[in-house]
């Protein structure tokens, strides 16, 4: 009896201290990070999105129907596009399709690694521009591949070039991965993973392709107005 109070005792203190806690808890103040601001080239980068969707890289399971060209010239025009990039990286080239770049950071502890894939599937059905024409039309990009997967590509490539440009220094190795058979579920990304564990490298993040931003995709289903997009 005497043992059954004392533990009951025990547990209803316990039970106070820990709403006393809960109660007095107070989280401590998250740094405030306030971001630069930066004010993109539209016309530069409208450019080059334009430029890298005129480039017919639909990626195949038949070797003989790809335009082999088409992918040579799109790794020639991004590596010509982005100098700056290209100078601070080191650039290697993986499996059938896939390119790397690393650009050294401070440390190498926290490696970054962001990814995308530069092929598209074929551009079937009826258009209203033709699809590797890359045509601007009322502030619209019109191409196969501007929303999967390229614009993502040119977002990375845009960023560090402008970042290098004003003599940024990355506080960490940062990796570009880029594949161009991710349509087909090729191996240029495995082989580029299979490099860099080699390597050691352990990245901190690895940021790949997102879905996309669209108004009622769900039939039924009335969602918040968002951005109307294009492929």
């Amino acid at each position: 009896m005497i043992s059954a109070l004392i533990f009951t005792l025990i547990l209803c203190t316990l039970v106070l201290v820990l709403v006393y806690r809960a109660v007095k808890f107070t989280p401590s103040e998250e740094e405030k990070v306030t971001p630069e601001a930066h004010k993109p080239d539209q016309k530069r980068v409208t450019e080059s999105l334009s430029k890298m969707l005129q480039f017919k890289t639909v990626s195949s399971i038949n070797r003989d129907e790809v335009d082999h060209k088409a992918f040579t010239g799109f790794k020639k025009y991004i590596k010509a596009r982005y100098p700056k990039t290209v100078k601070a990286s080191k650039i290697s080239e993986h499996g059938a399709s896939g390119i790397l770049f690393k650009i050294k950071g401070k440390s190498s502890a926290s490696p970054v690694v962001l990814m995308s894939h530069y092929d598209v599937v074929s551009a079937d059905g009826e258009w209203h521009h033709p699809p590797f024409s890359g045509k601007v039309v009322k502030g619209r990009i019109w191409g196969r591949g501007a929303l999967d997967n390229k614009h993502t590509l040119c977002g990375i490539m845009e960023a560090c070039e402008y970042l290098l440009g004003n003599k940024h220094e990355f506080q960490n190795d940062l990796y570009l991965a880029f594949s161009g058979d991710e349509e087909i579920i090729g191996g240029s990304a495995e082989a580029i993973a299979d490099h860099l564990a080699k390597q050691k490298v352990k990245p901190a993040i690895v940021i790949d392709e997102g879905g996309a931003v669209v108004e009622n995709i769900f039939p039924g289903i009335t969602l918040l107005p968002a951005f109307d997009t294009h492929s």
